[in-house]
């Protein structure tokens, strides 16, 4: 496992089986600790330890008030996208989907640095 990973544990949502598993594969080789759905989870009061999510635009578009929900878990965020180009939109990272070489992981070990620092300056 890589030191920037840390054993974080990664919220997956993405609606296409076969994508999400092949995204289960390639970030469980990292040495992370994956809960992967089909669709974003009901929002809940008690803290569900994850340390990012990673969304694939579909199950945003799919739920009403879905970017709001996920925007409200205050988790750093890497959404998958057909149309936008690699970056970051609106406080969250984005990887072009399909997922090719190591953009996905990459940009999780970024939003993974800039939320322990946004952590640490809470503190």
């Amino acid at each position: 496992m890589d030191e920037s990973s840390g054993g974080a544990r990664i919220l997956v949502v993405v609606p296409d089986a076969p994508i999400r598993q092949s995204i289960l594969f390639v970030l469980e080789t990292e040495g992370l600790a994956i809960v992967s759905l089909e669709q974003l989870p009901e929002p809940t009061s008690s803290d569900p330890g994850f340390d990012c999510a990673v969304v694939d635009e579909d199950a945003i578009r799919s739920l009403p008030g879905g970017w709001s929900r996920l925007r409200g878990t205050g988790l750093p965020i890497v959404l998958l996208v057909d149309t936008l180009g690699d970056g970051a939109v609106g406080g969250a990272r984005s990887v072009r989907k399909p997922l090719l070489g190591s953009a996905l992981v990459e940009a999780i070990r970024a939003a993974l640095a800039e939320g322990r620092h946004s952590d640490d300056a809470a503190t």
